[in-house]
């Protein structure tokens, strides 16, 4: 998996705080995984 461009990699740093804040943190630690696995079936 090839790093991510800096702004693409601020801006999700943006929508996990944002996430974070809005949610309870078991929702925020699911977001995160299905970004990731998002994030690499994109990249596959």
């Amino acid at each position: 998996m090839a790093p991510l461009p800096f702004p693409v990699a601020v801006t999700t740093l943006f929508l996990f705080i944002i996430v974070c804040c809005q949610n309870s943190f078991p929702f925020f630690f699911l977001n995160i995984i299905d970004s990731f696995l998002f994030l690499k079936i994109k990249a596959a």
